[in-house]
């Protein structure tokens, strides 16, 4: 359920209008608002420089004097639950969809017209921070006659002077919203608005929460004074020395009674911080656990196509495929003696990676035709080659029988010549042991000589022979 909201504050002094219009043109930087997103704020009434549109306003009105702790300015600011303006992502800070923020900026800057006429002096739309929210500064101008006194005079009691007045202000910008569906909240709720400082502190963001407190301090010093250097001119021209003293003692207890209320309001907005942080834990954890069961499903799913093209090799190692077909539907083409069973069984094993299994097939099959074609190319080589060296070596080999011949007719004439010598050599010993009986001593020397000579040369006859027989044996192999 979304609920419109409206929330005001009154400003007694001129630094607290210096703090209001800093704040609007983004003169300094909360740590809630995002600088990427500050160019889309826009300025939908009036002058963003409110002090000068404030001293405008009431001069034109011809009001000059203020009332001690009078009202000089009232802020409101206007927004709505976020899951008004993202009721897709509630939790997506800094989005918007742009059919339910036009209406509202709209419907919102109408109430604000009808209900405060000229007193709007400005009114700027902020969308750098976590929700689309508007803030209107007005001048409580009363213009109505009166019996007593001045009839034109600064009267922020005839909007907000009493409780009843506030709730009332709360249902009739309720009225100009509900059409969008937009929810008043319950009147008499003891529900309180959580500042982002006190937020932040409850966070534990301490120290980056006192670096922003004495930067904004700095500036808002340098603002008071250069106001109060204005102020103090303003106030020697028309009231004096007394009346601007005055006014400075008003300021610092306006400003001792305002701290005061956001210490008493820290410890409600200290609580409503704690439900906050543990709605995001929650959210936290319910993101977790659906990243975790996207994990698994996708953990399932890579282990099935892995499974897939498993299957896939196995089937083309058996031969099951024998290639595969591209066109409207890819289909696989199977070996003839594949049987239907088997078919079936592996088109249900490789379905999960069917594409992945069909490209496979595909590139094998391209690859193997292009192998088969290189080693017929390269048998081919190799069949010229061999018949080319067996020629040449059959030529060689009819040369080399040739020569063998050739030897061996050689070799033959040789053995004849050797067993010829031998012959007669045997004879001729024959015959010297016939005569040696009747030689002399010098004859029988001579007889041995010739021996040794005969044994000498059947030594040297011999390996010949060998050698003979051993080229003829090889001739014949």
């Amino acid at each position: 359920m979304a609920f419109a909201i409206m929330v005001h504050r009154k400003h007694h002094s001129w630094s607290d209008l210096g703090l209001v219009a800093a704040h609007n043109r983004r003169s300094f930087m909360a740590p809630n608002i995002d600088p990427a997103r500050v160019a889309l704020n826009r300025q939908l009434q009036g002058d963003p420089d409110v002090v000068s549109a404030a001293k405008a306003a009431l001069q034109a009105a011809g009001v000059t004097t203020l009332r001690k702790n009078g009202v000089l300015a009232i802020e409101l600011l206007f927004s709505a639950s976020p899951d008004f303006f993202r009721p897709d992502a509630p939790h997506a800070a800094g989005t918007w969809r742009r059919d339910r923020l036009a209406p509202w900026v709209e419907r919102t800057m109408t109430h604000l017209r009808k209900t405060y006429g000229a007193n709007l002096i400005s009114a700027v739309l902020h969308l750098d921070e976590t929700t689309p929210h508007i803030h209107a500064v007005v001048i409580p101008i009363d213009r109505q006659p009166r019996k007593k006194g001045k009839s034109t005079r600064l009267n922020a009691a005839r909007w907000i002077g009493s409780p009843a007045k506030l709730r009332q202000a709360q249902t009739d910008y309720h009225a100009a919203v509900a059409d969008l569906g937009l929810q008043r909240g319950q009147p008499g709720s003891n529900a309180t608005h959580t500042e982002l400082k006190d937020w932040y502190r409850t966070m534990g963001d301490l120290k980056e929460d006192a670096e922003v407190d004495r930067e904004a301090a700095t500036r808002l010093r340098r603002q008071a004074e250069e106001e109060g250097r204005k102020a103090a001119k303003e106030r020697d021209a028309l009231e004096g020395e007394r009346r601007a003293a005055q006014s400075a003692r008003d300021a610092a207890e306006r400003e001792a009674q305002a701290s005061a209320a956001e210490r008493r309001a820290a410890v409600n907005d200290r609580l409503n911080a704690e439900g906050e942080f543990a709605s995001l834990m929650a959210d936290v954890e319910r993101d977790r656990v659906i990243a975790a069961a996207l994990r698994k499903r996708a953990e399932e799913e890579a282990a099935a196509y892995a499974r897939a093209i498993q299957a896939g090799l196995v089937a083309l190692a058996e031969g099951a495929f024998v290639g595969a077909e591209d066109g409207p539907e890819r289909r696989l083409v199977w070996a003839p003696d594949v049987k239907p069973e088997r078919r079936r069984q592996i088109s249900d094993l490789i379905q999960p990676a069917f594409e992945a299994v069909c490209s496979m097939v595909r590139t094998l099959s391209a690859r193997m035709t292009d192998l088969l074609k290189t080693a017929n190319e390269t048998a081919n080589s190799i069949m010229r080659r061999a018949q080319a060296e067996a020629e040449d070596l059959r030529g060689r080999l009819a040369k080399r029988e040739q020569a063998l011949a050739q030897k061996e007719a050689q070799i033959g004439s040789d053995l004849a010549s050797v067993d010829r010598s031998r012959t007669a050599l045997e004879a001729a010993l024959g015959r010297v042991r016939d005569v040696e009986q009747n030689l002399s001593p010098a004859q029988v020397r001579a007889v041995q000589d010739a021996e040794a000579i005969a044994l000498a040369e059947k030594t040297r006859v011999d390996p010949v022979r060998a050698r003979c027989e051993w080229a003829k044996e090889e001739r014949d192999r």
